[in-house]
């Protein structure tokens, strides 16, 4: 269930989420509340976050953490700055245009929302931000 490819460049660290630790047992304590998911609290945030990956494939179907960025009723309990934590644990969404045409190009803002995480995780990395050539 978790893809290193989807976390963003601040989560390199994690073996074994896109999420740290203090996500992963507010996440847990939401699908409990919420979804009566019967997570044991208890145990590690790794084994949590065990129990977390197969009650979200059982609900979505899919074999991805980044699922949890589209179940509302997560998203909508988390409070704002956990919120923007957790949005910032994954790396942005491909673009839409690119399951019609992958060669779709880039626009400035799908770039900039990229490099702003590696300008944020890498100090001496520094991004000026993308500017269109015919400016």
């Amino acid at each position: 269930m978790f893809k290193r490819k989807e976390c963003s460049p601040l989560e390199e660290n994690n073996e074994y989420s896109c999420l740290d630790d203090d996500l992963i047992i507010d996440i847990a304590k939401i699908f409990n509340e919420k979804m009566n998911a019967n997570i044991d609290m208890n145990n590690t945030p790794k084994i949590i976050h065990e129990h977390l990956c197969e009650y979200i494939k059982k609900l979505t179907n899919e074999n991805s953490e980044s699922a949890l960025l589209d179940m509302h009723k997560v998203i909508n309990a988390l409070p704002k700055n956990k919120l923007q934590r957790f949005k910032n644990s994954f790396r942005p969404e491909k673009p839409e245009e690119w399951h019609k045409n992958f060669n779709e190009w880039l626009s400035t803002t799908d770039i900039d929302d990229v490099l702003k995480q590696y300008a944020v995780a890498d100090t001496h990395f520094y991004y000026y931000g993308a500017r269109s050539p015919d400016l």
